[in-house]
């Protein structure tokens, strides 16, 4: 195995203990500490891991985003799926294809799936807020409950565009689902995740 793989698979390795393809070199430095116990070598291990990582870039196997300046991060994009991206349904396991399309087909492609999704989702776990007791929901002019559908793990965070990973919440779950403190928002994920599993 090349040190290029090696890191590559400590990347999969990483991925999939923090259930997320986004990470830093600072956050990967601070999980590995010393490469060279992992079989990363050279007389300065961690410009061998930059090195690596340059040519895990160049293979499209890692993207890197620039943060204006600040430290970046990098996107682990390769056609693997990991483990945490296995789902299961009624027993079967299912894998989820990675899949990229262009931004123009993106956006032709997002107004009728979503739509078809979104009715899906508010027919199948409900009209109502799934928020434990949440009585926060009311009735649109249409006399029709006004929820909204959120995608419960980000697509930005390797979450998939399907009902198991959507929930009907009242506006200000919703909110809260995106800008509340990072422990709030992943208590409300995890308690969504199981409130979904329930209900399908």
């Amino acid at each position: 195995m090349t040190q290029r793989d090696r890191l590559r698979q400590l990347i999969i390795d990483f991925c999939n203990e923090r259930q997320v393809r986004t990470f830093s070199l600072r956050e990967l430095s601070r999980k590995y500490k010393n490469y060279e116990d992992i079989g990363i070598g050279g007389k300065t291990p961690e410009s061998t891991v930059r090195r690596l990582l340059q040519q895990l870039r160049d293979s499209g196997s890692v993207i890197f985003h620039d943060r204006h300046g600040k430290r970046g991060h990098y996107t682990f994009c390769d056609k693997v799926l990991l483990d945490y991206e296995m789902v299961s349904v009624d027993g079967q396991d299912c894998k989820l294809s990675p899949m990229k399309s262009h931004a123009k087909e993106y956006l032709f492609e997002i107004f009728g799936r979503r739509r078809r999704l979104v009715e899906k989702a508010q027919i199948v776990l409900g009209p109502e807020c799934m928020y434990k007791r949440c009585r926060n929901t009311f009735n649109d002019p249409e006399n029709e409950p006004y929820t909204e559908v959120h995608h419960i793990r980000p697509l930005c965070r390797g979450g998939a565009d399907a009902i198991w990973n959507l929930s009907v919440l009242c506006g200000h779950h919703h909110k809260q689902a995106h800008f509340a403190h990072q422990q709030e928002r992943d208590d409300l994920e995890k308690y969504l995740l199981g409130a979904v599993r329930e209900r399908l």
